[in-house]
């Protein structure tokens, strides 16, 4: 076998590895985000159940708890949002 056609395979060998690893980079990109959409509506329902008990609650050291929880709920729902992007680009 000639050096050109080692080249040649190698070139061939190479672009095959690489269109695999994109596939499985969007493949866990995909899967990322479904799983991120379906924690951000678990907590989309967290926080509406939060917030309805804020405004039944009388003691005003738990309502602080509450709007305390509902915060991070925020922070971590806007946290989500970003993570495919974060972590794997597209491709």
């Amino acid at each position: 076998m000639g050096s050109q056609e080692l080249s040649r395979l190698r070139r061939e060998i190479w672009q095959e590895f690489s269109d695999a690893q994109v596939e499985l980079l969007n493949s866990l990109r995909d899967d990322i985000s479904s799983r991120r959409w379906k924690i951000m509506l678990e907590i989309d329902d967290v926080r509406g159940y939060v917030t309805g008990m804020e405004t039944s609650v009388q003691d005003p050291e738990l309502k602080k708890i509450l709007v305390e929880v509902s915060t991070r709920l925020t922070e971590v729902h806007k946290e989500l949002s970003r993570i495919p992007e974060e972590i794997i680009p597209p491709f």
